[in-house]
């Protein structure tokens, strides 16, 4: 008879508890920097269990490493493509595991580089031939880690410091030596320019410094109330000596601090990033010197106080908003309390309800406003102006009032002292001017008589130009109406 046949055992019954362990690393940028830290390195075990042919990835846990290590993928079949984008479905094999094999699990591409004995004696049985073992890339961050202690620094011996800090307290305890200097203020636009002077203390018994600021009584009030601009402390020469960011693994930097050497009539002294000019000591620290450093021509240097800037007041343009005039709004910009602005009463009095009139045309290229004819009356009394346009039969444009009485400012003038623009006078009106209207431009084409009679019994002194132009056009219009009144056709037209 022959032999029975061996009892069937199942997959994962002959499997179960048989996983092969690669060992692999991947590589992540970063792409801001921690540090000097650009490149990471991150060493992870692959499992592959043969009962059913499923991954894992693990990464062993580092203390403090501020990772989210441990599991990385959880236990599943991991396919090689990309099944979303229509590609088949194929999934990583033991077959497929090797040293040196690189494989792309979801974004990370692991490379394997070492496996355990069981994995190697299991794929040997299988016929499978294992490459030499590839060593890792080294992670410079995780060497400086592995160099530093318990409490993260970098551990070094140093021979401890001999100087006798109290016995330099104790001899130099109340002796502080003093140094008058000057920094240049930080330019603003309508703020303080020019130097500020201050004190620079160096007190000897634990070589700290301090800086005063020395108020000068010419100072307006509300400049603020800072009597010091550096508190007493020990100064660093380098301040960017020190770590840049905290928490930081790197290790501290010995610093360089300020010592009584470096302080001299003369020299320029960085404190908080601003230099400080030192033009003289007190008596004290001029006889440490001479004593001490062997300084014996310790003179101080003339500083010229700088006379203020002088800084034009300039006037916010007007927003034109409903609410006030520009002459009203221009007060808040000359006094914390705005006065009513003040008028000519006298010549309000005496030039009441006389208006000169002007006849004008609109410079422009449309066809249609080559015909349209305006009115501009001036008003003696406030020197203001209107514009109003008649109405023309079969013209299209409706006519009326084009511009209400107020004082009309000429567009980019100032006046002399720059606190508000320049208006139009009766000196800026005459035949062949032209007047800038938000925008628009009128020149004037006429006048009516009573603007010659005016300038010939009044004592204002006006241009030439004025009288010229305007005797010149009544002379042309006479000619051209023999007969008729030169002011008929204004005096015919109803101004509102």
């Amino acid at each position: 008879r022959t032999a029975p046949p061996p009892a069937f055992v199942p997959k994962f019954c002959k499997l179960d508890k048989k996983v092969l362990r690669f060992f692999g690393h991947f590589s992540e940028n970063i792409p801001d920097g921690m540090g000097t830290e650009t490149k990471r390195v991150r060493n992870v075990h692959l499992l592959y269990f043969l009962e059913d042919d499923t991954l894992s990835l693990l990464e062993p846990r580092l203390h403090n490493s501020g990772l989210d290590q441990g599991v990385l993928i959880k236990r599943h079949r991991i396919p090689k493509n990309d099944i979303f984008k229509g590609a088949d479905r194929d999934y990583w094999h033991w077959t497929d595991l090797n040293i040196g094999a690189e494989l792309d699990l979801y974004g990370r591409r692991i490379t394997l580089s070492n496996c355990d004995h069981f994995t190697r004696a299991h794929l040997a049985s299988e016929g499978v031939e294992l490459a030499p073992v590839e060593p890792p890339p080294v992670d410079n961050y995780q060497t400086d880690r592995e160099m530093m202690g318990p409490q993260g620094q970098i551990q070094e011996h140093k021979t401890k410091d001999t100087y006798d800090s109290l016995k330099q307290f104790l001899h130099h305890d109340r002796k502080v030596l003093r140094f008058y200097s000057h920094s240049k203020l930080p330019e603003y636009p309508l703020g303080k320019h020019g130097t500020k002077k201050f004190v620079i203390c160096f007190f000897l018994a634990d070589n700290s410094v301090e800086v005063r600021d020395i108020r000068d009584t010419s100072e307006s009030k509300g400049a603020g109330t800072f009597p010091k601009f550096l508190k007493r402390q020990r100064l660093p020469k380098n301040r960017n000596a020190t770590a840049d960011s905290f928490p930081s693994m790197n290790a501290a930097v010995q610093q360089d601090y300020y010592a009584a050497e470096d302080f001299m009539i003369g020299k320029s002294v960085n404190i908080l990033k601003q230099e400080f000019f030192i033009y003289d000591m007190d008596e004290f620290t001029r006889e440490f010197y001479r004593d001490v450093m062997g300084e014996q021509h310790v003179e101080a240097i003339t500083v010229d106080k700088l006379p203020p800037p002088n800084i034009p007041l300039q006037v916010p343009p007007h927003s034109g908003a409903a609410v006030g005039s520009l002459d009203d709004s221009l007060q808040n910009c000359l006094s914390l309390a705005p006065k009513q602005p003040k008028k000519d009463v006298k010549k309000m009095l005496d030039y009441a309800g006389k208006t000169l009139r002007f006849s004008a045309e609109l410079v422009s290229v449309l066809p249609v406003d080559r015909y349209r004819t305006f009115i501009i009356s001036y008003y003696l009394e406030d020197d203001s102006l209107s514009i109003f346009e008649p109405a023309r039969p079969n013209s299209g444009m409706r006519g009326g009032r084009f511009l209400d009485r107020r004082r009309l400012e000429i567009p980019g003038s100032i006046t002399v002292d720059g606190r508000g623009p320049e208006y139009y006078t009766l000196a800026n009106i005459y035949i062949g001017a032209n007047i800038h209207v938000f925008g628009r431009v009128f020149t004037v084409t006429g006048a009516d008589e009573a603007v010659l009679k005016y300038l010939d019994e009044s004592e204002v002194h006006l241009p030439a130009v004025c009288r010229d132009s305007l005797v010149q056009y009544l002379y042309n219009k006479g000619q051209q109406d023999a007969g008729r009144d030169s002011t008929e056709e204004i005096k015919n037209v109803k101004v509102p």
